[in-house]
């Protein structure tokens, strides 16, 4: 009798095992599934709450509340990169009316954009590219660069000679820096040929 009556227990302790498996495993695999759509992109997919032990609810809870937060910060991110978007077309609009060439250099002189003036003043003697070093370009100003770079002022303006197809044109060039936190975090830089007004 008391063998049957172990058998027993041991039997309904394993039934009653694989039936608190079975009901703890189902939100498991639902919260796998939701993680799987929310790396698509669903952010609908969340878990329900209903119908579950309070540690698991808890848990499902924590989990959904983490999604929305994601989606929230996901949006705000979108909203920002598209307002960024809309601001440089806005900026590239106006940009392209101007009579002088205008460039955007990253802190380590990478050209960022341009204006069309920009290459056009120098009637294909001079290839602006986006990305590209301004040395590789203007190598002859380099040093005029660095020591601005160096210095504590925010613009600097030159004067410089270029020839252009045998005709030897005056440019003013103006560069200002940056700064945030009052680091430099790039630089403008201004082409105006001014050679009409030297030779009037």
């Amino acid at each position: 009798i008391f063998v049957l009556f172990s058998i027993g227990f041991i039997l309904i302790a394993v039934l009653v095992g694989f039936n608190l498996a079975r009901i703890l495993s189902k939100p498991i695999s639902n919260l796998i599934e939701s993680a799987n759509e929310i790396s698509k992109g669903n952010f609908e997919a969340k878990v329900s709450e209903v119908e579950q032990f309070d540690e698991i609810k808890v848990l499902i809870s924590s989990y959904n509340k983490m999604i929305v937060e994601i989606e929230n910060k996901q949006n705000q991110l979108i909203a920002k990169s598209n307002e960024d978007e809309e601001k440089r077309l806005f900026i590239e609009a106006i940009l392209s009316l101007l009579t002088i060439g205008v460039i955007s250099l990253d802190r380590n002189f990478n050209i960022i954009f341009y204006n069309q003036t920009a290459n056009n003043i120098f009637k294909g003697t001079k290839e602006l590219e986006q990305n590209k070093i301004f040395f590789s370009i203007f190598p002859e100003w380099s040093k005029v660069f660095d020591n601005f770079k160096k210095s504590k002022k925010v613009l600097e303006n030159f004067q410089v000679e270029i020839p252009i197809k045998d005709d030897l044109r005056n440019f003013n060039v103006r560069i200002i820096k940056e700064l945030k936190d009052e680091i430099i975090n790039g630089y403008i830089v201004s082409i105006d040929d001014t050679t009409s007004f030297i030779l009037a």
